[in-house]
């Protein structure tokens, strides 16, 4: 059993199934820190020893995030901030990695291919009920003018 979590980094109790401060099952904990081990460039990972070592440097820690943003490591830079929560710069720090990781997020997603059967639909439905309208009409009215044909007088022929 792992003595802090791997997601949160609380103590983790003795005799608890998950972890009281986010849930995490203690049964999935390996697997958790297992996944969230990437592979992540040594310049980052010295990038981030530097920024430890100088810790009030904030231009060792804006290194850190140029290197972070232009590997994609949010997660790993997360929670190396994380890792430090309740510290003035790595809460600072950890603020502008979630920044920077929703506008990668904003700018690189791409619009859902949205596919309408028949975008005029309505369109041509209404212009179908005008010409039918107007052709009824115009029978009607070539009907009731011409009305009913008159008989020609009948003629008597007398012998």
């Amino acid at each position: 059993m792992p003595s802090a979590c791997p997601k949160c980094d609380a103590a983790i109790v003795a005799g608890t199934s998950a972890c009281k401060k986010c849930g995490l099952a203690i049964d999935r904990m390996d697997s958790f820190a297992a996944s969230r081990e990437v592979a992540v460039p040594e310049p980052l990972v010295r990038a981030w020893e530097l920024a430890v070592d100088h810790w009030s440097d904030h231009a060792r820690h804006e290194e850190v995030l140029r290197l972070i943003t232009q590997n994609d490591a949010y997660a790993w830079g997360a929670a190396k901030y994380r890792s430090r929560a309740g510290d003035p710069i790595a809460d600072k720090f950890l603020e502008r990695v979630r920044k920077s990781a929703e506008v990668t997020m904003l700018t690189s997603a791409t619009a859902r291919n949205v596919v309408q059967k028949n975008p005029y639909r309505n369109t041509i439905m209404l212009l179908v009920i005008v010409i039918l309208g107007i052709a009824g009409a115009a029978l009607y009215a070539s009907i009731k003018s011409s009305g009913p044909t008159p008989t020609p007088p009948s003629v008597e022929v007398q012998p």
